[in-house]
């Protein structure tokens, strides 16, 4: 009997693991629920945290269900217009999936998390099925998908209410991926306008899916390889240019498309729309930012094979390259360079484990700094490419078992790799309970993170725990000297302190840095607002008061619904802040007031009347409560001259 060939005995071991019984669709579904549940059962109990505030708690467009029409032809903008804030990314999707979410969970976290959790399970399923559609085996779906449920690096989209654009836009790119499998199989047109629409829906839920049709074109090549079942027919080369050339014939004017598509897609993203709010170049100058770039990718890698130390921030975590010949970026291009021949050498065994690595490769374009982001390395842009990952581990881990003396320690090994990714990510989602256990756990994991400290005194501000804040915004300063910033950080901490004179001192001293500095100057009202000097706070606020009324007027009006909702409580926040924007206004003292009623804080609800007619003794409404104050509640004490 002549020797078995090389490519046969490869498809041989290839095919082995389906000698076991297949999983059918439905239980591995159910498997893959069981591993998310008990992976993330535990991030329900987790509060708002980040810009959770921003997208549900104070976002006004998702507030009414009739309005979500026009969530689709306006630019989304922050709730507190300053100048420096000029708005954030149109993604109409998610802002219409917050609005259906914020009609059934209002302000209670534990809702969207279950929805995050059953989206993530949706896309394991998900994986399951594209997977087990290319490679015609479902044992090494399975294993991808069950790697992709548990790793511990989707716990920043997960685990986290807002990282739900990446679960959301990847449910939509697996969607259209599978679509357009199913397109290349059966011919039916329906098919490809499924993956056409997928595709808008997953771009208009968060820029990254732009990669899509390049993965496309990425599936049809690899598909139209000369070569049977999983072994491609040597030379690669040729067998590459031979691949490339047929499905350019077959397929040009739908690829001319794409093209003519994604560039101005390109084009409105970078240069219209802007999402990163970065325009330089890292390192400044190209070659730098390709340095950086490239650390960046071999850092995924790295976190991707060995999760331990999970970090929230990157600002001052993540050093940019300062040249082209920066050591730490050569060996990264080294690195790059040897996994890019690996990918193109593993043509030879199974061209599913190279389109494995063009996915996670071509996933992580958008993000990989070649196109400067505002935000350099971040953990939740691995939700997407970390499928091409887990797909490559799962090919490996087939190969190993079907070698007859190792599938035991193979399937023990991958169990036991299951278990550790699922406990690391139990663990990594009581990181997310708040922001002081967020930003605590940030600041250990990468203490020369200066945006960390400044979150993790924003906390122990918020919290009242001024002297620590004024600890770590020092920390800040030390870390980036001379910016304005931390001046008034420190001088807003100081005058919730009650210490004014100090408080003046580093408002001043920010606009010495910054004299054109809106907060800088509202901070100093603020505090000759608390120090009584009326006069000098008058003179230092009419120079904000345009850039400030709108906020003002915007937190006012969240106090009244909230007053009118029966949540005083939420009221009571949200009059304080518009204080912070408007300290003048007597109708933000007068429903301040109302609030304190509320909650039977009487003595401070009068305070806060006295005060709205220091600003307008004709005020009525201000003289009306706080007689009623005087008949009805607690003795107030006389008022105050």
């Amino acid at each position: 009997m002549p020797k078995k060939g090389r490519a046969e005995t490869l498809r041989a071991r290839a095919v082995a693991p389906t000698q076991a019984p297949r999983p059918k669709t439905l239980h591995a579904v159910l498997l893959l629920a069981v591993l998310a549940s008990l992976a993330y059962g535990n991030s329900l109990q987790n509060g708002f945290v980040l810009d959770d505030q921003m997208l549900i708690t104070q976002n006004w467009e998702i507030r009414n269900l009739s309005e979500l029409p026009r969530v689709f032809t306006r630019e989304s903008r922050r709730s507190v217009p300053l100048p420096s804030d000029r708005g954030v990314t149109h993604r109409p999707v998610r802002t219409a999936v917050l609005a259906v979410e914020y009609y059934f969970f209002g302000r209670h976290p534990a809702g969207y998390r279950t929805v995050n959790i059953l989206l993530h399970i949706l896309n394991g399923a998900l994986v399951f099925m594209l997977l087990r559609t290319l490679l015609g085996r479902p044992w090494p779906a399975l294993f991808a998908a069950a790697l992709f449920i548990v790793h511990p690096i989707q716990t920043e989209a997960v685990a986290y209410i807002a990282g739900q654009r990446d679960v959301l836009f990847t449910t939509f790119y697996l969607l259209g991926v599978l679509s357009f499998v199913r397109y290349r199989a059966t011919d039916r047109l329906g098919y490809l306008a499924l993956a056409g629409l997928a595709y808008l829906f997953s771009l208009f839920t968060k820029e990254m899916a732009i990669t899509l049709p390049l993965l496309w074109v990425g599936y049809d090549l690899l598909r139209a390889l000369p070569g049977a079942g999983p072994a491609v027919a040597p030379p690669l080369g040729h067998a590459l240019r031979e691949g490339l050339r047929v499905v350019l014939q077959r397929h040009k004017w739908l690829y001319l498309s794409m093209a003519a598509a994604l560039a101005l897609l390109l084009l409105y993203f970078v240069f219209v729309a802007n999402p990163s709010h970065q325009r330089a170049l890292y390192g400044g100058g190209l070659g730098p930012t390709l340095a950086t770039s490239a650390r960046i990718v071999v850092h995924y890698l790295e976190i991707l094979v060995f999760p331990m130390t999970l970090n929230a921030d990157s600002y001052g975590a993540f050093p940019v390259s300062r040249s082209l010949a920066d050591p730490q970026g050569l060996l990264a291009f080294l690195v790059l360079g040897a996994l890019g021949y690996g990918l193109f050498r593993l043509l030879r065994v199974d061209r599913w484990a190279t389109f494995g690595g063009l996915w996670f490769f071509v996933a992580l374009l958008p993000v990989s700094q070649l196109i400067p982001h505002q935000e350099l390395v971040a953990e939740h842009f691995l939700y997407l490419p970390s499928v091409g990952f887990c797909l490559v581990i799962a090919l490996l881990i087939e190969r190993g078992l079907a070698i007859p003396r190792a599938a035991t320690t193979v399937a023990a090994a991958f169990g036991l790799v299951l278990l550790l990714f699922g406990i690391r990510t139990v663990l990594r989602n009581r990181d997310w309970k708040d922001e002081l256990t967020l930003w605590t756990k940030t600041v250990q994991a990468a203490p020369r993170s200066y945006w960390a400290h400044q979150r993790l005194g924003d906390a122990y501000k918020s919290r009242g725990r001024y002297e620590e804040a004024v600890r770590e915004y020092k920390v800040v300063q030390a870390l980036t000297p001379g910016h304005a910033a931390e001046f008034i950080a420190i001088g807003d901490s100081y005058r919730r302190l009650g210490q004014h004179d100090e408080a003046a001192n580093e408002f001043s001293r920010a606009l010495e840095v910054s004299p054109n500095s809106v907060a800088a100057r509202l901070g100093l009202a603020q505090t000759y607002v608390a120090m009584d000097r009326l006069d000098r706070a008058r003179e230092e606020y009419v120079r904000v008061s345009r850039f400030v009324l709108r906020a003002a007027q915007d937190f006012r009006a969240t106090g009244d619904a909230e007053m009118a909702e029966g949540r005083p409580t939420e009221a009571v926040q949200s009059y304080l802040s518009g204080l912070e924007f408007n300290p003048f206004d007597p109708a933000l003292q007068i429903g301040l007031g109302k609030a304190y009623e509320a909650l039977g804080r009487y003595e401070e609800a009068a305070a806060t009347y006295r005060r709205a007619l220091q600003l307008d003794p004709a005020s009525t409404p201000a003289k009306g409560h706080l007689d009623e104050l005087r008949r009805t509640a607690t003795p107030v004490g006389p008022p105050s001259r």
